[in-house]
């Protein structure tokens, strides 16, 4: 690639528009941080490589990275992935426990229920995990980046999204634009796809 370009992710992520360059830059700060960071852009705009680029620069480089669509299982099958389950006097461990050291993408989280948001934000406050159906809370710390396609701050309006939630996921926030607001990049992209 030449000078111009910025490659956010390896060969995953480019763009030289401004939009792109300001996000390559805000990707930079962010993995600094261990602040918590919500990623808003429309389905395809790379949410996903954004929250793995970001990971791939942090002091969690090492640690696991689970990403978790909320909008793909049911309400109860998604937070017994999220949380674990306890039966029979055993424990089925969560991804935010199987995460510990590491970070958790949560893609679409505005479609987790909120007795999921409820759960999710006691567990980020208190640095605990606590399994559906009892058991024992266990300590967490673990890094969580969500992703949304839609607006948080509509879905709270409707009543659909946690106002607490809202502001510890958003301690940083990163706006994806879509292709047609980056024109810039369709010759780049158009050139990387034709090379691979």
């Amino acid at each position: 690639t030449d000078d111009e370009n910025v490659p956010l992710d390896g060969d995953q992520i480019l763009g030289k528009s401004p939009e792109m360059v300001a996000v390559a830059k805000m990707i930079g700060q962010i993995s600094q941080t261990d602040a918590t960071v919500l990623i808003i852009g429309e389905t395809g705009t790379g949410k996903e490589l954004v929250a793995r680029a970001i990971v791939r620069n942090s002091t969690r480089h090492k640690g696991p990275f689970f990403s978790i669509s909320c909008s793909a299982t049911s309400p109860h099958t998604l937070e017994a992935e999220l949380f674990g389950t306890f039966a029979d006097g055993r424990t089925v461990r969560g991804k935010l426990e199987m995460a510990n050291g590491g970070t958790v993408f949560l893609d679409e989280i505005a479609d987790l229920s909120l007795l999921a948001q409820s759960r999710l934000y006691r567990g980020l406050e208190e640095k605990m995990s606590e399994p559906l159906d009892g058991g024992e809370k266990r300590p967490v710390n673990v890094r969580v980046i969500a992703g949304s396609s839609e607006s948080l701050v509509d879905a709270m309006k409707e009543g659909r999204f946690r106002v607490d939630l809202f502001y510890m996921l958003k301690s940083v926030s990163v706006h994806l634009p879509p292709l047609r607001e980056r024109k810039a990049d369709i010759r780049l992209l158009c050139d990387y796809f034709i090379r691979k």
